[in-house]
């Protein structure tokens, strides 16, 4: 019976899997549905802190993309890989672990992955070199990010345990960040140089490759994702300060037991109240 159970956990994963997002819930509630009522299995309490945690970060991360945020540091992003083009291999990494730990959204880092195919081109660089480790980077960094949903469940398991926001991030930060940079370092002289490789020489002679576009960017970010941009680090920076001095959290004498306000709390009350001050400040 528990194979059979295991086949119906592992085939609501894959079906959520295959039309992500939201679907990922609805096949999980799905899933224990089914082993509820028709295995009789006792479902376990839902994890309301996980969930509120997980919910104001990305109503956080809804409005900061709402309010050009996101579409602000993309072309940063885009900026700062132009500049240094022979360095693309270690710089495409860096840039999308630091934008998508900032974020806790690998939204930017997707959005950059054709700049890095054209700057590795125009460096006559090859493109998965830079690429194949800015795609690690970014899904790694998701773990190190205070403000990701990844975080955010850890650190609502963890609490209970003792274990701060600071903790966690002491870990995973330079781990995840040291990780990326050996990767980079392991396939900065992957496969052929481009004008050793006779594929690649094959199709720009026949006109396959297409002439990269090094028209400048016309985007100008508004007043209104500068605004957002602010709100949403001083955010960040306020969940990273009350995660490592827990002493500032608010505290109250009940009985003979000092109460502290919980750090998943915390992260509930300052992800909503920045996404309202997105909404209320640059409309």
């Amino acid at each position: 019976m528990i194979f059979l159970e295991a086949l119906i956990v592992i085939g609501c994963i894959m079906l959520g899997a295959r039309y992500s997002g939201i679907a990922l819930g609805f096949a999980g509630i799905l899933g224990e549905l089914i082993l509820v009522f028709g295995f009789g299995l006792k479902p376990a309490g839902a994890p309301i802190n996980v969930i509120l945690i997980i919910m104001a970060i990305t109503c956080l991360a809804a409005t900061l993309q709402s309010a050009g945020g996101l579409d602000f540091m993309v072309h940063t992003a885009e900026k700062i890989l132009r500049k240094r083009p022979q360095q693309i291999t270690f710089v495409a990494p860096i840039v999308c672990f630091l934008s998508v730990m900032f974020t806790g959204t690998s939204y930017v880092a997707i959005a950059v992955y054709p700049v890095i195919c054209e700057v590795a081109l125009d460096a006559k660089i090859r493109v998965e070199r830079p690429l194949s480790i800015s795609v690690i980077a970014a899904q790694h960094a998701i773990s190190a990010s205070p403000v990701s949903a990844a975080t955010a469940s850890l650190i609502g398991i963890l609490a209970v345990k003792g274990i701060a926001l600071a903790q966690i991030m002491a870990v995973l930060v330079p781990a995840i960040f040291i990780a990326v940079l050996i990767g980079a370092i392991s396939v900065c002289k992957r496969g052929k140089e481009l004008e050793n490789d006779p594929e690649f020489q094959r199709r720009v002679k026949n006109g396959e490759l297409a002439e990269n576009n090094k028209a400048i960017s016309t985007y100008k970010p508004s007043k209104e994702a500068k605004i957002s941009i602010a709100i949403f680090a001083i955010a960040i920076a306020a969940i990273i300060l009350f995660g490592s001095c827990t002493s500032l959290l608010p505290h109250w004498q009940v009985g003979e037991k000092v109460i502290r306000l919980s750090m998943p709390q915390v992260i509930q009350m300052i992800g909503f109240g920045a996404a309202m001050l997105i909404l209320l400040i640059p409309k």
